[in-house]
């Protein structure tokens, strides 16, 4: 196949990917309003999290639809209004948990703990897989159930 022109390589990506995060969230940046550029902003953070970029045009969706779409919407929100976001797992929390013999699915997982401990759960679980240390929290656990 023979190596296509700068500008075909520029045409094809433009047609196959060439819509902004903004357009696809539909934030009419050009507005200038507050709101728009509220929006904009978490967007942003989002984006730059260590998450996919799927997940981040997810999460800005759904503070859309809950409303949230100035500083003070979001300040005058109430935790009992997140609840659709919760529980939630990555991959890489689902990952740890299948190494530890534990329930690889959101919903297995949050039928181990209360509500209130379930991130608690999540950031150990990320945190175990971050560090590699799966054996110590294993050896841990033996402990623990010997002491039982």
């Amino acid at each position: 196949m023979a190596k296509p022109a700068r500008k075909e390589v520029v045409r094809a990506l433009l047609e196959r990917s060439g819509r902004t995060y903004a357009e696809q969230l539909r934030i009419n940046v050009e507005s200038n309003r507050p709101s728009e550029l509220f929006r904009l902003l978490c967007a942003s953070l989002l984006f730059g999290a260590r998450i996919s970029a799927d997940i981040a045009v997810a999460a800005t969706t759904a503070l859309r639809k809950q409303g949230w779409t100035t500083a003070a919407k979001m300040a005058d929100a109430t935790w009992a209004q997140w609840e659709e976001l919760v529980p939630f797992a990555d991959r890489r929390a689902l990952k740890s948990a299948e190494r530890l013999g534990l329930p690889a699915d959101t919903k297995g997982l949050a039928k181990l703990v209360d509500r209130h401990d379930f991130a608690r759960l999540i950031a150990a679980l990320v945190r175990t897989e971050l560090a590699g240390d799966h054996d110590a929290v294993r050896r841990l656990a033996a402990g623990k159930a010997d002491q039982d």
